[in-house]
């Protein structure tokens, strides 16, 4: 007779484990769907703002470039210089025109 109560908690307990099982693979599922949504979400957010980075340093550049050349071509002084570089700055803050420009 003991053993029938055995047979029965045995098979409770192989239930139970089944449920167990099945309920971890969702989650584990329910993890990979998370994950891959956080990955898009990042490649969405990181490439714009790699982008920007990458156009604010070129423009950088390019104005440094530009002003090298206005320094040769004009033999400005130290003081002269600085002036005509704040007044590329302002105009290309102030006017439809890039500072480079």
């Amino acid at each position: 007779m003991a053993i029938q109560p055995i047979r029965i908690v045995i098979q409770g307990i192989d239930q139970f484990s089944s449920t167990i099982a099945q309920s971890q693979k969702k989650i584990e599922n329910f993890g990979k769907g998370l994950s891959q949504v956080g990955k898009k979400m990042s490649v969405g957010l990181t490439l714009p703002i790699v982008a920007f980075g990458a156009s604010t340093i070129k423009t950088a550049a390019d104005f440094e470039k530009a002003m090298n050349r206005v320094q040769v071509l004009t033999r400005a002084s130290e003081d002269q210089f600085n002036s005509l570089r704040k007044q590329a700055k302002d105009l290309g803050r102030t006017t439809v025109f890039s500072a480079v420009q």
